[in-house]
């Protein structure tokens, strides 16, 4: 595990420290780092353990970090982070003491619940936009393949036609079959 302990670093953390992206532990505790957690820090898929408790953190706690499958000890304690405590499964098994000390912190496992207008620093699932762009050709795509289709059909020659097409499909389909499991 890198320590960078009681060493007194200060200003932000930089991004260039989630490039590091085999590291199992990192401690930046008992500094002066200030500004925000680097989103990127979801990056480190082989982090174990990042405490980064007794800094002058603030803002909120990076949604993607709720991605992080190999984190078992988190201590985010004795900043000034606020929101709503991601509600992953990840996160769920952190016990309040990781999140201590931050007094705009909210939801599991603290005691203290979200006001009902406050949303989620990391929903279940990701938001999803509905694009107008892809239904619309979606919709005519499907639209005008049933037109085809039924016309075909009501059509007397064309439903002739695709029953025609159709049996002689099986037939090429299943005559080697039927012949090879008769032998």
């Amino acid at each position: 595990m890198r320590r960078a302990k009681q060493t007194c670093f200060e200003g932000i953390i930089s991004d260039e420290i989630c490039d590091l992206k085999s590291l199992k532990g990192i401690n930046l505790s008992r500094n002066s780092f200030t500004g925000v957690i680097p989103p990127q820090i979801a990056n480190m898929l082989q982090l174990e353990s990042l405490d980064l408790s007794y800094n002058q953190l603030s803002g909120k706690i990076p949604p993607a970090m709720a991605t992080m499958s190999f984190l078992k000890v988190l201590n985010l304690s004795y900043n000034h982070l606020s929101g709503q405590i991601p509600q992953s499964s990840q996160f769920l098994t952190f016990t309040n003491t990781s999140f201590l000390g931050n007094d705009g912190l909210c939801g599991k496992p603290l005691t203290r619940l979200c006001d009902t207008n406050h949303t989620p620093s990391a929903p279940a699932m990701p938001s999803k936009k509905l694009n107008w762009e892809f239904l619309s050709v979606e919709v005519g795509v499907v639209s005008g393949l049933a037109i085809v289709v039924a016309t075909t059909l009501l059509w007397g020659n064309g439903r002739r036609w695709v029953h025609y097409h159709v049996d002689k499909f099986w037939l090429l389909v299943l005559h080697p079959w039927i012949c090879h499991h008769l032998r």
